[in-house]
């Protein structure tokens, strides 16, 4: 995969190559530099060595760790000029060896690739590419899907940004394909709402798993080495590929599907089952295919870089902005999540007076996992209250989490976190959370659009 990174390194690889110190007993401590990495990406800041890594720090105080051996040149300041113009990146291809055309400032290097402060700034700074344009297939990794599916695999391409390897009818495998295309375009609005840099598009359509059987998703599961109890849709970071399944063939459902074909059940019961069958089934079908769907989408189109350090709320928070199922109260995002509203008022009171420590639960991931299910649902409710209430420190938050390092060995540490969230949003102190708290209990929640209990 192609990585956003690759867009920018023509903005500072020449400067580098030609004033770039390659023997690091030349660094002399205290001195500004710029370090241009193996991927691409700059920093600059003062340079110390330690235990194999550079360590930069930047004016504002923050260090970050860098490895030796993803430093490619370090360059002085005073010695390092701007590009006198734009050329093509040497290893780049197609599309992206195009992208890189024409100088930028050093103010513009530092908004983009790091500033301490997280000015970002406005999209229009990079050229875009066009998100929506129909994207090729894979054709060898689609094949290696079909051998992994099984022999009644089959695969459906003509869809704009997705190929299904599917075992389902065809109905059903076209059915799914609309709704992921139609949450394609959800999140590419959301890109333009929030005037994120739309500068990394996928190499080939994104690649879906979906199983006529429970069975069939369950071995494919096994054999992708990841298996979890009652998990019924999930996305792949490290393959970049998600898996679903007819949601009528799942174990739990076996015993009601069963009574509502039983002619010794009463007729009207039979009925009412089918029908609260239905409707989960259904909601159960779309919020998965929508929120995984949404995953995949963030890491592919450059909401989030591929292998970067986000937050999990963060990540988790805003794919269920996107999973609310079409209703009267409208559909993915900027609708009310209900489903996630009614399970953190069930959670945390009806006021939300037992909250976690929300300053905790923000910087540390270790807090989202503690409360696993309902970790989800203050994701939301963050998510949906930054979106609502503080649209433009909400969109600065998001151009910084895209231009994050797309290498999750770059881990960002809390005290970082800390300041960067804080700059942009305020401190997290007791109004902060009283703030949030108001917010979200002055949401009138909708029973009639929750699903039935199972």
């Amino acid at each position: 995969m192609i990585r956003r990174a690759v867009l920018l390194v023509g903005i500072v690889v020449s400067a580098a190559l030609a004033s770039g110190l390659a023997l690091q007993d030349q660094i002399v401590e205290g001195q500004e530099y710029r370090i241009l990495q193996t991927n691409g990406k700059e920093i600059r800041g003062t340079v110390t060595e330690e235990d194999g890594t550079y360590v930069v720090r930047y004016a504002s105080g923050i260090t970050i760790r860098v490895p030796k051996n993803r430093v490619a040149k370090i360059v002085p300041m005073e010695e390092a000029a701007p590009p006198a113009g734009g050329r093509n990146l040497p290893g780049a291809r197609g599309r992206d060896a195009e992208l890189v055309r024409r100088t930028i400032s050093d103010e513009e290097i530092a908004t983009i690739l790091g500033s301490e402060h997280v000015d970002i700034g406005p999209a229009d700074r990079i050229e875009q590419v066009d998100l929506r344009a129909p994207l090729p297939i894979d054709q060898a990794s689609v094949n290696e899907m079909m051998r992994m599916a099984g022999p009644k695999a089959r695969f459906m391409d003509d869809f704009d940004h997705f190929v299904l390897v599917y075992t389902s009818t065809p109905e059903q495998a076209r059915q799914l394909g609309s709704r992921l295309e139609s949450v394609y375009e959800w999140n590419v609005r959301y890109m333009e709402i929030l005037n994120i840099p739309r500068i990394h598009q996928p190499e080939a359509k994104l690649e879906i798993f979906f199983f006529g059987q429970h069975k069939e998703y369950e071995n494919y599961q096994t054999i992708n080495g990841w298996r979890e109890l009652g998990a019924i849709g999930f996305f792949m970071r490290t393959n970049n590929r998600s898996a679903f399944f007819d949601m009528m063939t799942y174990p739990p459902y076996a015993g009601r599907i069963a009574a509502s074909k039983d002619p010794q059940v009463p007729y009207r019961d039979r009925q009412k089952i089918k029908s609260e069958l239905a409707r989960e089934v259904e909601h159960k079908n779309i919020e998965v295919v929508q929120h995984e769907a949404a995953h995949h989408i963030h890491f592919n189109i450059g909401i989030f870089p591929a292998q970067g350090d986000i937050p999990r709320w963060m990540s988790e928070g805003l794919a269920t902005m996107f999973e609310v199922p079409p209703s009267d109260v409208g559909a993915s995002l900027g609708a009310t999540n209900h489903y996630r509203l009614y399970h953190l008022r069930r959670q945390f009171g009806e006021e939300l007076q037992n909250l976690p420590p929300m300053r905790t639960f923000i910087l540390n991931d270790g807090m989202f996992f503690q409360f696993g299910f309902h970790g989800y649902s203050i994701g939301w409710a963050l998510n949906h209250y930054m979106y609502q209430k503080h649209r433009d420190a909400y969109a600065k938050w998001m151009r910084l989490l895209a231009s994050r390092d797309d290498d999750l060995s770059m881990r960002v540490d809390v005290s970082e976190k800390q300041e960067q969230f804080e700059e942009i949003f305020g401190e997290i102190n007791d109004k902060w959370v009283n703030d949030f708290r108001t917010f979200i209990n002055g949401i009138q929640l909708r029973p009639s659009v929750l699903p039935p209990e199972p």
